[in-house]
């Protein structure tokens, strides 16, 4: 029985890294532009809205992880 959850497990895991979508080259046009996103003030913002001549960085991160966590205080202390 243990091996057959581990079987089944294992599956899922396969199955879901083999739909996730492909990278975004460099230069690709921005995907749904236009989707309101609210920031951690609550204003909503859509990619349009925040890009710049250079482009646009979006970094998703979670702010109960340590390394987020550190990196944080890293970057206030600067």
């Amino acid at each position: 029985m243990k091996y057959f959850f581990s079987s089944i497990l294992l599956l899922l895991i396969t199955v879901a890294f083999s739909v996730l979508p492909d990278e975004l080259p460099i230069g690709s046009s921005i995907p749904f532009p236009d989707t309101k996103m609210k920031d951690i003030s609550g204003k909503e913002y859509s990619f349009k809205d925040v890009r710049k001549k250079n482009g646009l960085l979006v970094v998703f991160s979670c702010n109960t992880c340590p390394w987020v966590i550190k990196n944080e205080e890293v970057a206030d202390a600067a």
